[in-house]
């Protein structure tokens, strides 16, 4: 099995010391490290500043979170949080979480899903009367701009800095994930208000009366509430995260002294924050359905419509043929009518008739008009027979459909049935179909 830690700390760090708030100078000093050794060194002092809280080892990674694995030695990471285990844990997971152990050796451990936001992974613990760690971050694409917003150099401010009075618990080492979580929650409230502002410019083009210059493109539409939704997905992890990090902060500060009577002022309003986006975050996911189900009955009316034009215009193209049918049927009755006396006039014009004069000219009529209507009643016949064989096709289909289904029902002899009905029928209409003899 492979082990989860690097086999040499990066060649590239930074270094940290940050000062208490009471003290002279708050400005954090930062040592930039070249060598795995330097960076190994640099955790396993300990800080030379009177008043310094916080030693951290930070670094700086250049791959995405996906591809995240530990960069520091096994040694590094004792040192650094006494017992490995639960960090390796969370190195390994995708969803990443928090944990915080009270007491002597208190120790904070956190690290953020590994998805496409901010991305950091730390660990934390007391060390005297210092505060050791590790830390980790990358950089994030924003608005087309890449910032590392995690970068744990501009993190701490005058508000989340520690006292120095905190120094003799340990309980400065709420001040690194307070500060984080200052920064997340001020991600995660624009990316929220972001979703928002895009989900109203959806229902905006839904809702607004369509004009014949301008419709809504529903495919793009439903594109974009498909990215919306999986950005919410994101942010509801983010948001538990959250509320994971302030219970675990919350955790450690009411277990020392200072948390039974004074509460932590910094939580506050990330407090206040964090719960207020539950109806945002709530709500969003029924307004994206509303809005699927809306784009659904719109394609639903458009295919409706489609269906009407197709028919129409198939009506008229049957209306069309009809009466091109029609036409055709006058012309071939009219062409039955002419075409024997046509044939007859063409025999008679041949040369040994030519000695025939005027006078036979009733022999013309007397031909013509027998063979004239014998086409026409020959024609006739043909007509309805064609007609009969037609229906009794008609019947057999019907009865074949029948069959099938009383097949398919599991009726007993259904199918023998059937079969023996559809032979009488057809018998029927054969024997109808058949000319009388007197009139053959």
């Amino acid at each position: 099995m492979d082990s989860p830690f690097a086999a040499s700390d990066p060649s590239i760090c930074v270094g940290i010391d940050y000062m208490c708030r009471d003290g002279d100078d708050k400005t954090p000093q930062i040592h930039e490290l070249t060598t795995g050794e330097q960076a190994h060194d640099f955790l396993t002092s300990h800080p030379e500043a009177s008043l310094a809280s916080i030693h951290l080892l930070t670094v700086h990674l250049p791959q995405g979170s996906r591809d995240f694995t530990l960069p520091w030695t096994r040694e590094s990471v004792e040192h650094a949080i006494w017992g490995s285990g639960v960090y390796t844990d969370l190195a390994a997971s995708q969803s990443g979480g928090v944990a915080s152990f009270s007491g002597e050796d208190c120790r904070f451990i956190l690290q953020t899903p590994r998805d496409e936001g901010p991305f950091c992974s730390f660990a934390l613990s007391r060390r005297g009367t210092a505060v050791k760690g590790v830390y980790c971050f990358t950089t994030l694409s924003l608005d087309g701009k890449r910032e590392a917003i995690l970068d744990p150099a501009d993190l701490l401010d005058d508000t989340t800095l520690p006292q120095s009075g905190w120094r003799s618990t340990g309980l400065q080492i709420v001040a690194v994930p307070t500060a984080f979580l200052r920064q997340h929650v001020a991600w995660l409230s624009t990316q929220l208000n972001a979703v928002t502002s895009k989900l109203s410019e959806i229902e905006t083009a839904l809702f607004a009366p369509p004009t014949q210059s301008h419709e809504p493109n529903l495919q793009a539409l439903n594109h974009a509430l498909h990215t919306l939704s999986t950005r919410l997905h994101v942010l509801h992890r983010r948001a538990n995260f959250e509320s994971q990090t302030l219970s675990a902060v919350q955790t450690l500060y009411s277990a020392s002294r200072y948390g039974a009577h004074t509460p932590y002022a910094p939580l506050s309003p990330l407090r206040n924050t964090i719960e207020s986006r539950t109806f945002d975050l709530t709500a969003i996911p029924a307004r994206i359905s509303a809005a699927r189900e809306t784009i659904n009955t719109l394609i639903h009316q458009r295919n409706q419509t489609l269906h009407l034009e197709v028919a129409e215009s198939s009506q008229r193209i049957a209306e069309a043929t009809l009466s091109d049918a029609a036409s055709m049927r006058v012309i071939a009755v009219l062409t039955m009518c002419f075409l024997p006396g046509t044939a007859v006039a063409g025999i008679f014009g041949m040369g040994m008739f030519q000695d025939l004069g005027w006078k036979w000219i009733w022999v013309y009529f007397i031909v013509t008009v027998p063979l004239t209507v014998g086409v026409l009643g020959v024609w006739w016949v043909w007509l309805r027979r064609m007609r009969k064989r037609g229906n009794v096709l008609d019947m057999m289909s019907g009865a074949s459909r029948t069959q099938f289904h009383d097949a398919e029902s599991g009726e007993p002899h259904a199918v023998e049935r059937r079969q023996a009905q559809d032979h009488e029928t057809v018998e029927m209409h054969v024997f109808d179909t058949t000319p009388e003899k007197g009139n053959a």
